[in-house]
């Protein structure tokens, strides 16, 4: 049976995270900015484990693809243990994914009988220029602002506080979480949130973001314009942006490379219902 790493030991699997597909996600539960739990076949000298992302409501699996040790207990753990946990909070799917072409293929080999089980891909972006990021020029309306989703902010009288907090919730578990280790910016239309860029994920010279933008006001550029004063706070701060996708996702896609991202590789995302 698979076992639960302290999080005073997570370092233990920073190790593991080596290759041309590290993910961002994973390595900011190890570093303990974002909550998540790690599951390994030894607690003393682990060689293989699961990392529960709380965020993208995922596992990735890293370390060795072909530890009879680990593999031969993950769907088992899986049934007994993770499945249980994830219905007690109306989980509906399981998603997950590997760190390499190893993992790929054993994950492949060890879900597939599972009941609408099916593959699919991500897109992972980097912004290697940022030092050299010139924010786009933008006019907005009247009544429109561009605001920090910083202490000031929240503590203000937002009109769909809700929206904007449970962004924050779901990436950082708490707002003090998010103020102590993330930023954010939002455009407004007098005072509701209509679209967010909100670190998702960190480790020390690295942020991965994500955009909310309400429906009623997509396609009107207010994502580029939260988008460019995340980067703005990257090239000021020396952090390298990360980007993640799904493949279908032509218009995060177009976003990402209009504001200067580059595709590094891409991963593939399984998944199966409960």
């Amino acid at each position: 049976m698979l076992q639960e790493l302290s999080k005073s030991d997570y370092y233990k699997v920073a190790k593991m995270m080596t290759g041309a597909k590290v993910n961002l996600e994973p390595e900011a539960v190890i570093w303990g900015y974002n909550p998540g739990t790690i599951y390994v076949d030894d607690v003393l000298e682990p060689k293989s484990a699961v990392i529960w992302v709380e965020g993208m409501k995922g596992f990735y699996f890293v370390g060795d693809a072909n530890n009879d040790r680990f593999n031969k207990f993950i769907v088992d753990f899986f049934d007994k243990v993770l499945i249980k946990k994830a219905k007690k909070i109306n989980y509906k799917w399981i998603e997950f994914s590997g760190l390499n072409t190893d993992w790929e293929i054993t994950l492949a080999k060890l879900f597939k009988h599972k009941e609408k089980y099916d593959e699919s891909k991500q897109f992972v972006y980097k912004h290697k220029e940022i030092k050299n990021f010139n924010e786009p020029s933008y006019e907005l309306k009247q009544d429109y602002t561009v605001k920090a989703i910083d202490l000031q902010l929240l503590n203000s009288e937002i009109s769909n506080y809700d929206f904007l907090e449970s962004i924050i919730i779901t990436w950082w578990g708490s707002i003090d979480n998010y103020l102590k280790h993330g930023v954010g910016y939002c455009v407004m239309h007098n005072n509701m949130v209509i679209s967010s860029c909100v670190t998702s994920y960190k480790k020390p010279g690295f942020m991965e973001s994500h955009i909310h933008t309400l429906e009623d006001y997509r396609k009107q550029g207010f994502a580029t314009i939260a988008v460019s004063k995340f980067l703005n706070y990257c090239r000021d701060n020396y952090f390298e942006p990360y980007w993640d996708c799904m493949q279908t996702n032509y218009g995060s896609q177009a976003l990402a490379e209009k504001l200067g991202y580059e595709k590094q590789f891409e991963y593939t995302l399984f998944e199966y219902i409960i």
